[in-house]
This record gives C-alpha cells, sequence and structure tokens, in this order.
C-alpha cells in the first residue's frame, strides 16, 4: 500500500493478493476498480471500487487485493511525506496533533471534488517524478488543500506528527507477532532502540526475539491447524512466514509432523 513513488497506481489482474503492510507515510488511496479487504488488528473493512479512503503512518496492517469477475485490482494513491506536512503545517498555521485515536485506515466521503481530483490524478502515474519535482508536488499540496476543504476534521489525523510511545514489551509482541517486520520495526513501533529492544526483550521472555517469535508463530499455526478446517497454504503468510517450505520444515522439527499430515489427521 506504501510505495516509493508519491503518486502510485497498483494493479493486479489476477488474485486476491494477500499480504501486510507497515505504512511509513500517510497514503490518500482512491479505488479504481475490484476492492480492498483491510484487517486492522482484528477489525475487517471492505474498500469497493469508487472508494475513498485515507491510511494513516505507523500502523500494521494485512490486506487483500480483490480484482472483481470482469475488472482487475486497481487503485491510486498519493502518499504525503511527514516533512512535506510539517511545512504545509507551518505555512497554514495548523497545529501538531499527537497520538489521535482512530482507525488506521479512514473511509472517507464519495465527494463529486475527490472523484474530478482523482480523475485528473490518474495522468500522472506516468509521469517521471524526480524530473517533475514541483509539478508533482504541487499535485500533492492540491490533494491536501482538498481534504482539508471537503473534511476539515482530517486535520486532526493528516497533522498527527507522533512518534510510537514506548509499550509493555510483553503485551506488544503478543498482539504483533504475525506480522512479518525486521527486529528493527519491533523495536521503533514497541517505541525502543534496537538495542533497548533486545535488552528489554530477553528480560520478559528469557530468550532471544528470533527464536521467540519462531516458537510463538509456530505455536499459533498449531491451534489454527487443530482448531478449524484451514491448510498450511491459509494461513502461514497470517503467521509472519515468507515462504510456505520453510514453515512446513520448521512446524515438523517442532512438533516431530508435517502440517499437512496434522491437518489430515484433525479431521479424522
Amino acid at each position: 500500500m506504501f510505495a516509493s513513488r508519491q503518486i502510485n497506481t497498483s494493479t493486479y489482474h489476477h488474485g486476491p493478493v494477500s499480504g501486510e503492510q507497515y505504512t511509513q507515510e500517510l497514503l490518500f488511496s482512491y479505488q479504481v476498480s475490484g476492492k480492498l479487504m483491510v484487517d486492522d488488528d482484528g477489525q475487517v473493512q471492505e474498500f469497493p471500487a469508487g472508494s475513498f479512503r485515507l491510511v494513516r503512518k505507523n500502523r500494521l496492517l494485512k490486506y487483500s487485493k480483490q480484482p472483481s469477475k470482469n475488472s482487475p485490482y486497481v487503485s491510486l494513491s498519493i502518499a504525503f511525506r511527514t516533512e512535506m506536512l510539517r511545512s504545509f503545517a507551518d505555512a497554514h498555521g495548523y497545529h501538531p496533533r499527537y497520538q489521535i485515536h482512530s482507525p488506521s485506515v479512514i473511509k472517507l466521503k464519495k465527494l463529486p471534488l475527490y472523484q474530478a481530483h482523482v480523475t485528473a490524478l490518474q495522468a500522472f502515474n506516468e509521469v517521471d517524478e524526480l524530473a517533475n519535482t514541483e509539478l508533482i508536488q504541487m499535485k500533492i499540496k492540491e490533494t491536501l488543500l482538498i481534504l482539508l476543504k471537503e473534511q476539515p476534521e482530517l486535520q486532526e489525523i493528516i497533522f498527527d506528527f507522533s512518534q510510537p510511545v514506548k509499550t509493555d514489551i510483553s503485551r506488544f509482541m503478543q498482539e504483533n507477532f504475525r506480522h512479518n517486520l525486521r527486529l528493527e520495526r519491533f523495536a521503533y513501533l514497541s517505541g525502543r532502540s534496537l538495542a533497548a529492544y533486545k535488552r528489554d526483550f530477553e528480560k520478559a521472555f528469557q530468550t532471544s526475539p528470533g527464536r521467540w517469535l519462531l516458537d510463538r508463530r509456530l505455536e499459533e499455526a498449531h491451534k489454527i491447524l487443530k482448531t478449524t478446517n484451514k491448510k498450511s497454504t491459509e494461513i502461514y503468510l497470517n503467521i509472519g512466514f515468507e515462504d510456505l517450505s520453510h514453515f512446513s520444515r520448521a512446524f515438523k522439527n517442532k512438533f516431530g509432523i508435517a502440517p499437512s499430515k496434522l491437518f489430515t489427521a484433525g479431521r479424522v
């Protein structure tokens, strides 16, 4: 959902395509066709074709990008860089907000001005951003002005410049172990430096982060396979594994049985 380009179109002709994303920047998105399903800590939202959304920064999300029967999945997104938002806030008299509580993905109103604007923006997907920096920045600021004019209450979210605060590491990891993140990102989101994260982690769990994450994900997989009708191919991505073969090997090493055989045994 986050892209290196500031104006970007995501297209999938086959699917659904599922995964997870850490949002590094605030995003404004329009669903051109298909639909997006977002799992925000167990709360599932659907964004069908024609819908607009605002995605908050520093959030962990699971998603499913789903083409429709007759059209591909297509979404248009604009990334608002934090430095630009700070500059804009200073220039226009907006005050920074901190830790505003709201869903990670906000469904926006369907408004004619939004529709006209995204129609014009679609042409910019093919523009060389490095060669047209001023033009791109102008369109991004125009997007920001439209959002604030049409839904001024969004300033509470747009200008939230807070950083993750230090949290209870045991609770944080139990809530987020399913996300496939580097340790540096886990540390940042828990409000710690990497060194402090490792130190606090070992105090809390008496083991290293890597070993605990592997064991915790495998235990979760074992529980799901024993108590549901789901197969390994349906769960390995959702519990933090990237590769099915690695998941299968690790599962067999820990439990002495292949996950496919545990699934079969559970059905008898």
